[in-house]
């Protein structure tokens, strides 16, 4: 006539994500008591459900360590946990039964919190522009577009850089704008090739990256004088003059 009360709540356990070295093993043991005896304080436990539903195969019961202990009430993991595609918790909704007849039972939930892990590189968006072409005569900090990356890791930080260094444009470290720096001359440099990287900066797993190449074609502007060359300094120069009024009648 008593139910079975779990012990020592609330059930809270943190896992991290991609770690293989919880597969298959002890991940946490559930604590119930009863207060009848003989076969109606036999107690077992069930997977009831699981939040995301998916999940509800990842998790088994296994026997825990204590041989004065015959039932199966520690919770194993099967495989490892992929948080982009979990979620930051996963929930299992347990059930404890008695022996007796008719049984009597109790459930309880346990939370797992998934530890991000730096596991995703950042991938830039599929229209991101590669082919510009501009005029020399462009003013200086002129937005030529802007880059956006996505990182699927949680609250992603990051960065974007150009190379080579010394060329006349720049980008945004923190939003990706391309812009033009300064001294574009046609007359130099007619195109220009430009590595652009966004780097994320997660430290578990090191920095991952994604990259693209740009290609920029600098139009001419009339912005240069003609000379005269190649005229010798002691060449006659003739000039003719016209006097309209003969022409008067």
């Amino acid at each position: 006539d008593n139910v079975p009360t779990f012990l020592n709540l609330p059930y809270i356990v943190s896992v991290q994500e991609n770690d293989t070295d919880v597969v298959d093993s002890f991940l946490f043991e559930l604590e119930a008591s009863d207060r009848d005896v003989l076969n109606n304080s036999v107690l077992s436990f069930f997977l009831i459900t699981a939040y995301p539903a998916f999940t509800f195969n990842y998790f088994e019961f296994v026997y825990t360590s204590n041989k004065n202990i015959s039932t199966q009430r520690c919770i194993s993991i099967n495989q490892v946990i992929d948080r982009e595609k979990t979620g930051d918790v996963i929930i299992l909704t347990i059930a404890v039964r008695d022996g007796g007849s008719p049984s009597l039972s109790s459930l309880v939930n346990v939370t797992f919190y998934i530890e991000e892990v730096n596991d995703e590189k950042p991938v830039f968006s599929s229209g991101s522009l590669t082919n510009f072409m501009i005029r020399e005569d462009i003013p200086n900090y002129h937005i030529m577009t802007e880059y956006v990356a996505n990182d699927p890791d949680k609250l992603p930080i990051l960065v974007y850089t150009i190379e080579p260094v010394g060329i006349p444009f720049a980008i945004h470290p923190d939003n990706g704008t391309l812009y033009v720096l300064s001294g574009l001359d046609y007359e130099k440099t007619q195109n220009y090739t430009i590595m652009v990287f966004v780097h994320d900066m997660g430290s578990e797993t090191g920095e991952q990256q994604d990259s693209l190449i740009i290609k920029v074609d600098i139009l001419d502007a009339n912005d240069n004088c003609p000379n005269i060359t190649n005229l010798p300094l002691s060449s006659p120069i003739e000039l003719c003059y016209v006097d309209k009024r003969e022409h008067r009648h």
